[in-house]
């Protein structure tokens, strides 16, 4: 049995001219959370659309659960659950009423699911309450609700906290990381709202012009958004051999012919300016950088993730 929910080959989505996916590889595993970081138009929609059947590739292939096949696909899709783009509600029915809708669609005969699942998502106490009373927060727990109804292993989720305040923001976060480790479900998640993304996400994916630039788990994304001393000298190899000499410091990276980044005496980077006191090493730039995911995000694309 493969461990991967999802793999991608080579996956191309062509519109006309325009490649709205470029050849995208992309792999997921069971009970993570990858969260898939990309401007608008970058083509994440495009990617969970063509996972989920609502849309064909022009080249490559999906697998699902270990299947390629156009029969073990078709198997692998009903154990997926997704919210692309809005959810589709009936405003006259109550949250109740919806589900009952959903079960009928898909054939679904017990109904201690659907007080289940409204109560995961914190919207068994709603009664009569309709549908078009719901605040946005309320619709997109319902919908995610919707999507659980089928007792997913892998879920797709586009852009569910868009729109959001604080609060609703912070709930379908604690849903989420609820399936995640309760019920070992792996989630696919796009978003614009990075710092979110880095409280949630334990694998992620940066796609930029239909183009996957990078795959990483968060353990990775700690490390490259690490704090640092960010050092620009007139000689770097001098500066390497002085700082280790004197200051024994071992975590030093060596960037271009002038600039260094140091990982260690980040509390007291005034220690390595003493250090090259006297040694004849001009000191052109010295301070201490703290990246988050967003600077990282805009270091790899040259932009925000509007």
């Amino acid at each position: 049995m493969s461990e991967f929910v999802l793999r991608t080959n080579n996956l191309t989505k062509k519109f006309g001219k325009n490649l709205a996916l470029d050849h995208v590889n992309m792999e997921i595993k069971k009970g993570t959370i990858y969260g898939f970081i990309g401007r608008n138009g970058a083509g994440k929609t495009t990617l969970m659309k063509i996972v989920c059947n609502l849309a064909s590739a022009s080249e490559g292939t999906v697998e699902l659960f270990g299947e390629t096949t156009k029969e073990g696909l078709a198997k692998g899709r009903t154990r997926i659950g997704s919210l692309i783009e809005m959810p589709t509600l009936y405003p006259n029915l109550t949250a109740e009423g919806n589900m009952e809708v959903q079960c009928r669609i898909l054939g679904l005969k017990d109904r201690k699911i659907v007080t289940e699942t409204l109560k995961l998502v914190d919207l068994d106490g709603t009664g009569n309450k309709k549908v078009k009373e719901f605040s946005l927060g309320m619709k997109q727990r319902l919908g995610m609700a919707l999507a659980l109804l089928n007792q997913p292993e892998f879920l797709v989720l586009d852009e569910p906290i868009n729109g959001l305040d604080p609060i609703g923001i912070t709930e379908i976060r604690e849903i989420l990381k609820k399936l995640a480790e309760e019920r070992g479900i792996a989630i696919l998640i796009s978003s614009h709202i990075l710092t979110e993304m880095y409280l949630l996400a334990t694998h992620y994916g940066f796609i930029e012009n239909g183009k996957l630039i990078k795959q990483l788990s968060a353990e990775e994304l700690g490390l490259e958004c690490r704090q640092y001393v960010k050092l620009k000298t007139t000689n770097t190899e001098e500066t390497v051999r002085v700082l280790q000499e004197k200051l024994n410091l071992t975590n030093v990276e060596t960037l271009s012919d002038d600039e260094i980044r140091i990982y260690e005496l980040t509390e007291k980077p005034e220690l390595i300016s003493l250090a090259l006191m006297g040694s004849g090493i001009g000191i052109r730039n010295l301070n201490v950088v703290t990246q988050d995911l967003e600077a990282y995000f805009i270091g790899l694309t040259g932009g925000y993730a509007k």
